[in-house]
C-alpha cells in the first residue's frame, strides 16, 4: 500500500513537471516581412526569420492589433527594413503578439 502511495505521488509530480516544462513563453525573432493581407478571420503576416527558426511562415495577428500591424508589415515591406516581432510558437498561424521596424 505505502509503494503505491509513492508511485502516485511520483506519478503525479512528474505529470506537473511535464505541464510545467511544455508551457512556452512568448520569444521575440529579427525578420523579413514576405507577405501581409487580410483574411475573414483577421490579418496574416508572412515571416522569415533571421536566425534560421523558420521561413515564409504565416502568423496570425493578435485580436486588437490589426491595423497597427498592417501598418507596422506595409510600411516594413515598403521600406525593405527587418521588423522584430514577439510569438507564441514558430508554427505556422500561431499568434503574432507584437511587431515593431528595427533597421
Amino acid at each position: 500500500m505505502k509503494l503505491r502511495k509513492i508511485s502516485i505521488a511520483f506519478i503525479v509530480i512528474l505529470s506537473v513537471g511535464c505541464l510545467f516544462a511544455a508551457t512556452a513563453s512568448a520569444a521575440w525573432y529579427t525578420c523579413a516581412v514576405n507577405n501581409v493581407g487580410a483574411t475573414q478571420t483577421g490579418i496574416r503576416v508572412r515571416l522569415t526569420d533571421d536566425g534560421g527558426a523558420f521561413s515564409n511562415t504565416w502568423f496570425e495577428v493578435a485580436p486588437g492589433k490589426d491595423k497597427e500591424s498592417m501598418a507596422t508589415a506595409l510600411t516594413a515591406i515598403s521600406t525593405a527594413k527587418k521588423v522584430l516581432v514577439q510569438l507564441n510558437s514558430v508554427s505556422a498561424f500561431s499568434e503574432l503578439l507584437g511587431i515593431y521596424i528595427v533597421e
